[in-house]
């Protein structure tokens, strides 16, 4: 059976990639309207 400390930094480990990944595609998704917006002028 796992320590609790080794299933915490596990824990923080999964939240820390999934708030990054979602910054990754926020940021992408703010450049793809960017450039659909410079298109549109």
């Amino acid at each position: 059976m796992a320590k609790l400390p080794e299933i915490f930094s596990e824990i923080l480990d999964l939240l820390l990639e999934s708030l990054l990944l979602s910054v990754e595609i926020a940021v992408v998704a703010n450049l793809l309207t960017q450039v659909k917006a410079m298109r549109n002028y």
